[in-house]
């Protein structure tokens, strides 16, 4: 039986552990207050912003911020139609992941 709570997905497999992290960059700039909030913790500067999404340090350090706050995830999970836990796969395939799954 088909679970018809579960939202459907956006994409036609999940986003890949590369392209996560720039999905969630997306949602973060795409929103006013989750913008600002995310500027005021990172301390980058905009013009930083273009050649750090291509580092993978970056990439990690955007799902580690994903990973501090679950109304982030569940709200960037519920716009896209993924699991939540999607987020501690792709960060685990990145630099500096301290947790085995």
């Amino acid at each position: 039986m088909v679970n018809s709570m579960r939202p459907q997905p956006k994409f036609a497999n999940n986003p890949t552990n590369d392209d996560l992290p720039l999905l969630f960059f997306a949602f973060l700039m795409a929103d006013d207050d989750r913008r600002d909030q995310f500027m005021a913790t990172s301390g980058l500067a905009v013009n930083e912003l273009g050649e750090r999404l291509v580092e993978p340090h970056f990439k990690s350090f955007l799902l580690d911020y994903a990973l501090s706050d679950e109304k982030l995830i569940v709200d960037f999970s519920s716009e896209h139609g993924v699991d939540p836990l999607i987020f501690l796969k792709a960060r685990q395939k990145l630099p500096g992941a301290e947790f085995d799954m």
